[in-house]
């Protein structure tokens, strides 16, 4: 449990510090005079998950968009629905010569 947890940890990009107070207790089940110290470290590493979370669901959110306009175009026509493309991609494309933007 313990290395697994750890690993979870750092995939989330909490610091190696935070993880070693956070390991050591779930490793040796006792807490003693760290609990202070661990309890304000929780708080922070779960904050930081939260967060991540967030980005996550963003990110979801905005893949799952993606996909649908990908599935539902039109056959002849490149560009993707509801897709708008940033302003450098605009003039990029204008540059160029090229109307619209496409995939």
């Amino acid at each position: 449990m313990a290395l697994r947890l750890a690993k979870r940890l750092r995939d989330l990009d909490v610091p190696l510090e935070d993880v070693g107070r956070v390991i050591e207790v779930a490793h040796e089940g006792e807490c003693g005079e760290l609990r202070g110290e661990l309890t304000v470290t929780l708080h922070k590493v779960m904050a930081d998950v939260e967060q991540r979370l967030v980005e996550l669901r963003d990110c979801r959110q905005q893949l799952g968009s993606l996909l649908e306009g990908l599935l539902t175009m039109e056959p002849m026509n490149p560009m993707v629905p509801w897709l708008v493309a940033c302003a450098c991609v605009e003039m990029t494309v204008r540059d160029r010569g090229v109307e619209g933007a496409s995939c």
